[in-house]
């Protein structure tokens, strides 16, 4: 998405303008897709992390990476199961 585009979509819950916005992709830390594109290139769901940041939608799930479970973990599971 361009930031015209994602001006569009957050001006549904908020009115702002084009600086605005940029002040907002710069302080949530949404990063350009690519780099020497024009326009710039932005996520799609840039807008909904806008307006999760804000507070006036609701937050997105987590993208962050889950932790693996240790071999203890999985030992203990595969006696409890009753495997060999």
């Amino acid at each position: 998405m361009t930031r015209f585009q994602i001006l569009s979509e957050v001006n549904k819950s908020k009115p702002c303008g084009v600086a605005q916005i940029d002040r907002y992709l710069n302080k949530f830390g949404i990063e350009p897709l690519g780099i020497r594109q024009r326009p710039q290139q932005y996520p799609d769901d840039a807008p909904a992390r806008i307006l999760a940041a804000l507070g006036i939608a609701p937050a997105l799930p987590s993208h962050r990476r889950q932790r693996l479970a240790s071999l203890e973990t999985l030992r203990r599971a595969k006696k409890k199961a009753g495997a060999k």
